[in-house]
């Protein structure tokens, strides 16, 4: 009997199990796709909120590089109404004649500084040879034509009144009378004109200077000579009237009349 019981025992405690395992296995199986896809919905979420971020994120620099351009532009706009007017500043910076936007003749240069100095008195050296700019004395040069070289300082007191300064270094007579006959032809002549001799530039050329301008021709150029005073006369810093403040030419007097003009004729006398 007590084996017949302990068989039974057992026996009923193994068929249990299965049956409860049996149970389990179903819900395990149940809960399983649920949490595939509880699973699933929260990649899917993971991912639109990362495609939501990468997107805000290529919208905020787009907006930057959209600001910064726009900055940009506006102020390559500003600068664009104000350049214009700093170059009031100085009259060389654009090289056209504003009339007809046409170049003008010649080589712009920069301007030297330098003021009035002393005669005789230590300076640094000129940029150019002959000078455009730069340190000069307080006494111009008469206008007009001279036989001997003058000195630069000089020079560069009556470039700075508004002189066109004719340097030659032309070796024939024809030549160098050619040339003074189309500078005093000039309008307004003597005023605003120099003509010298300078040995500092190639033989057989002319050097013409105004206030940070220089060009140089061959021989006496006609057309070269006016073009380049007409584009640079009077235009110095130190503006001093239409004639460089040369005075006025002197009125020629009447010439009195002769003896013969003044005495009657014997038929006036007569009629008298």
């Amino acid at each position: 009997m007590v084996d017949d019981e302990r068989a039974d025992g057992p026996a009923s405690d193994e068929g249990t199990e299965p049956e409860e395992a049996q149970d389990a296995a179903p819900a395990e199986q149940d809960a399983r796709p649920g949490a595939r896809q509880q699973q699933r919905r929260s990649r899917s979420t993971l991912a639109r909120s990362e495609r939501r971020r990468r997107a805000s994120r290529k919208a905020s620099r787009r907006q930057w590089y959209v600001g910064i351009g726009g900055g940009t532009i506006a102020l390559m706009l500003i600068a664009g109404l104000f350049l214009p007017s700093l170059g009031g500043l100085s009259r060389h910076i654009v090289p056209t004649d504003q009339a007809d936007n046409t170049p003008l003749a010649g080589t712009a240069l920069p301007v030297q500084p330098g003021g009035e100095i002393e005669i005789g008195a230590a300076h640094d050296a000129y940029s150019t040879q002959p000078p455009t700019s730069g340190p000069g004395y307080a006494d111009a040069a008469p206008w007009g034509v001279h036989a001997a070289q003058i000195d630069d300082e000089t020079v560069v007191r009556n470039l700075a009144m508004g002189a066109v300064v004719f340097n030659s270094n032309l070796g024939s007579e024809e030549q160098q009378a050619d040339l003074r006959q189309l500078i005093e032809s000039l309008p307004g002549y003597p005023g605003c004109y120099i003509l010298h001799p300078y040995e500092g530039i190639p033989a057989g050329s002319v050097t013409m200077t105004a206030w940070g301008w220089t060009q140089n021709v061959t021989g006496a150029d006609p057309f070269l000579i006016q073009t380049f005073a007409d584009d640079h006369v009077n235009q110095g810093p130190q503006f001093l009237g239409p004639s460089c403040g040369a005075p006025p030419p002197a009125e020629t007097p009447e010439e009195a009349p002769t003896p013969e003009e003044a005495t009657p004729t014997g038929d006036a006398q007569q009629g008298e």
